[in-house]
């Protein structure tokens, strides 16, 4: 997916939610409802095939001047290849690919088109997956991710009639987040497994002097329009303030001076990897330790490939991460 604008951070839960990247959300204010005489079921449906997603890119192939259309499970499959890391079991690909196809039909609301530029993600071409997975010696991986499109065709994941914010992350800070009032299917999962992930605790180091100038910078691109002016830099720990974690660990409310911010925002401004950091002084530094990565909502991708491999199904990891949800199909 682009990564929007400064993790554009228009989250619905928490201000700041930084948008996919390592993160991993698919974008979407207001999620399409399902009727009383819904389509939706839990057998197969034939009306995929008239979902198409409008490539109306600048150097796409033109059709009377608006691009061309790509069938929607054809486009899926360059969206999943995307979305999560190379070498996973078919059964998290598939998981993938549904969080993925519910985002798509969440943005559509019901139509039967959608153009590219509206649902601001990244995509793959075919030749660019087979080239991808070539370069990193594992060509027969495109099949599995085309496998894990074509066996879950139709699949979305709703909860009470909607469809859900398909929230996913590349690895959790050891337990998964608990969503608010309006998402409860996002309950807290432990994760203790993803510990064990490449990349779940980073260090990263910076002088007082950049820290504070990480903070100025990172917050103005969020809007926040910090004054950081009299912040001193010789007791710049002690103006920093972590006010609030959640149940999970991850940072909710920052104190910095006399003003707060969300640990989101913060997170942000300071370029680490997850909301679930601390900051301590480490000689003439600031030492940034950072657990986890992405904003801990939802799927933990690395937790996902781990019940794969223990021959969970696509429908059982979902389950897992998002509480009381159905995985239908239309």
């Amino acid at each position: 997916m682009k990564k929007r604008t400064a993790a554009v951070l228009a989250a619905f839960l928490i201000p700041y939610i930084t948008t996919l990247a390592v993160s991993g959300r698919v974008q979407g204010a207001d999620g399409g409802k399902i009727g009383g005489n819904s389509d939706r079921t839990s057998g197969g449906g034939s009306q995929t095939d008239g979902r198409q997603i409008l490539l109306d890119r600048e150097d796409g192939v033109r059709n009377n001047g608006t691009g061309y259309a790509v069938p929607l499970e054809e486009y899926l499959i360059g969206l999943t290849a995307v979305q999560i890391p190379d070498g996973y079991p078919k059964e998290a690909v598939k998981a993938q690919a549904i969080l993925a196809r519910t985002a798509l039909y969440r943005e559509m609301d019901g139509a039967d088109s959608i153009e590219e530029s509206a649902l601001d993600m990244d995509y793959l071409e075919p030749e660019q997956i087979e080239s991808r997975f070539e370069a990193a010696g594992m060509p027969e991986y495109y099949q599995t991710i085309c496998g894990a499109v074509r066996e879950s065709v139709g699949q979305t994941a709703i909860w009470d009639g909607d469809y859900i914010e398909p929230l996913f992350h590349a690895v959790s800070a050891g337990r998964t987040r608990e969503g608010d009032e309006a998402h409860p299917y996002l309950a807290s999962v432990a994760a203790k497994e993803d510990e064990g992930a490449g990349g779940y605790l980073t260090r990263q180091g910076m002088t007082r002097e950049e820290l504070k100038k990480r903070l100025e910078e990172g917050l103005n691109a969020l809007g926040e329009h910090p004054d950081l002016e009299n912040l001193e830099e010789e007791r710049i720990l002690e103006e920093i303030q972590i006010v609030k974690r959640d149940s999970a660990g991850y940072v909710e409310t920052v104190q910095i001076g006399a003003e707060t911010y969300s640990g989101d925002a913060v997170r942000y401004a300071l370029g680490v990897p997850s909301p679930a950091f601390s900051l301590e002084e480490d000689g003439d530094e600031i030492r940034c330790v950072t657990y986890g990565r992405g904003h801990g909502y939802g799927l933990s991708q690395y937790g996902a490939g781990l019940m794969a491999e223990n021959g969970s199904s696509a429908e059982e990891i979902l389950k897992h991460y998002f509480k009381n949800i159905q995985i239908v199909s239309e």
